[in-house]
């Protein structure tokens, strides 16, 4: 149950999985990713204090029943001592909203560069699920790209504001052939292993094309979830996500004449149009719902 101040806390503790949940493929704007990693190299980047004692909000209700739950920053699968946010803890906010009878609707805001494949999926799916429950729609404000915008398209209806970047729908690794500086510094590396890809990219080890060929072909497979997720929550056809799925972003007014938002404007605007549909049938179905949003244009 929410708090007095409207907030509903999440009392599992603060338990970061740093080193795994880094390391893998990701679903992130390019941009941010090299930005970040390079000032983890350069040692800038520090990492936020969190209290472990303190309870953590997963959602906040105002007065007419609108929750709010917010995707910012980086998304990882579980808790992060580099901040973002959590999917696993939003996978909690969102089932919990979902079926808590103080919320008349889930509005996402979102201001995220994307994050790790683990774990977006999973989140994307009970964002589906929940709009078969309530009206669930998400706003972005500044930045919704790649994982970010999978979980959006999942949403009732996609909304942003005049300047957001919309986009960067894609799948990426970024990996170093360290070879060349290890056989300067003297050094051999022998990968000795049961299979052809089994010592696949390790550190100053020569990278093959084999290697490449089959790193590229996990990432295509993995990305052909996050295009099939897009085409069924955007109701779009699999051709025309595909041309859209090469990495750009857009601002929003360009990303609404492409079919990957529904409006442009402020989230007080989204907010308002998300309790109009909410409040226009009190005794709702979903099939009323839709209706409803239809005759709002």
């Amino acid at each position: 149950m929410p708090q007095a101040n409207g907030l509903v806390y999440d009392t599992a503790p603060f338990e970061p999985r740093c080193f795994a949940q880094h390391i893998g493929l990701w679903m992130i704007e390019p941009r941010w990713f090299s930005a970040a990693v390079a000032a983890v190299r350069a040692g800038s980047f520090e990492a936020p204090i969190q209290d472990q004692n303190v309870d953590m909000p997963l959602y906040m209700i105002d007065g007419d029943g609108i929750a709010t739950i917010e995707l910012n920053g980086p998304l990882m699968k579980g808790d992060s001592k580099f901040g973002g946010t959590s999917m696993v803890r939003s996978r909690r906010a969102i089932r919990r909203a979902s079926n808590d009878d103080d919320v008349r609707a889930i509005m996402l805001s979102i201001d995220s560069p994307g994050g790790t494949v683990a774990g977006t999926a999973e989140l994307a799916a009970d964002v589906k699920a929940a709009t078969g429950v309530k009206r669930v729609h998400a706003h972005i404000e500044d930045l919704g790209a790649s994982a970010a915008y999978w979980i959006a398209s999942q949403a009732d209806r996609i909304t942003a504001t005049a300047t957001s970047e919309i986009g960067s729908i894609g799948t990426l690794a970024v990996i170093e052939d360290s070879s060349g500086k290890a056989e300067a510094e003297g050094i051999k590396v022998h990968v000795v292993s049961t299979g052809e890809f089994k010592g696949s990219f390790v550190d100053g080890a020569p990278i093959s094309e084999g290697d490449l060929a089959y790193l590229q072909e996990r990432i295509d497979n993995l990305n052909s979830h996050f295009l099939s997720a897009i085409a069924s929550g955007r109701n779009m056809p699999p051709k025309q996500v595909r041309e859209l799925a090469d990495g750009r972003v857009w601002l929003a007014r360009e990303a609404k004449a492409k079919g990957l938002i529904d409006g442009v404007g402020s989230v007080d605007a989204a907010r308002d149009r998300l309790l109009q549909v909410a409040k226009s049938r009190p005794a709702r179905t979903m099939a009323a719902l839709k209706i409803a949003e239809a005759e709002l244009g």
